[in-house]
């Protein structure tokens, strides 16, 4: 993944803790409360892969957790509301890292979490079924080839995720009802 703000739009198979199945959105917020820390699952690229994409997309891996929060001009649009900082990620390449937050970010019903990359990240699962998807933050004309940088940083921003990919996006927020 790179250059974007991206979220899990469905995973076929989903089965989400409220115990519905079938195709499932597995990042959309169930209720209210705040996230207190995120997860991703970091894929392990060789040194020259490394050195490629730090030259490539814009510096060395990072990543970081934003709250978007659907916007009434476009069923494809989200404005930003909230979001953590970035974190660099190549110590830990190959492996599950958690990233408590200092200060929570508040979410509401429907909100949907999203992974900001505004370099890059080893963090797209493949295998999963065409039923598996997940959508970026570019416009329709920058959904193939090497993009330009697409991540949504600025809270208050409104942007257009008119671009779906068959990938699992390696990264879960963790949840607190309270606020």
């Amino acid at each position: 993944m790179s250059r974007t703000t991206g979220f899990q739009e469905t995973i076929e198979n989903y089965t989400p803790i409220l115990g519905e199945s079938g195709v499932g959105r597995a990042q959309k917020v169930p209720y209210e409360g705040a996230i207190v820390a995120w997860e991703v699952y970091l894929g392990k690229p060789t040194r020259q892969q490394t050195s490629f994409f730090d030259a490539h997309e814009d510096g060395p891996a990072e990543a970081g957790i934003a709250v978007l929060r659907p916007h009434g001009g476009s069923p494809d649009s989200y404005e930003l509301v909230a979001s953590s900082p970035v974190e660099i990620l190549e110590p830990y390449f190959g492996r599950r890292v958690s990233f408590s937050l200092k200060a929570r970010l508040p979410v509401l019903p429907g909100d949907e979490i999203a992974l900001v990359v505004p370099t890059w990240a080893p963090v797209l699962g493949v295998g999963f079924g065409n039923g598996t998807t997940w959508r970026a933050s570019r416009p329709p004309t920058q959904c193939t080839g090497r993009t330009e940088q697409a991540a949504q940083r600025a809270v208050g921003s409104v942007i257009e995720y008119a671009c779906q990919y068959q990938a699992h996006l390696m990264y879960k927020p963790l949840l607190s009802p309270e606020t």
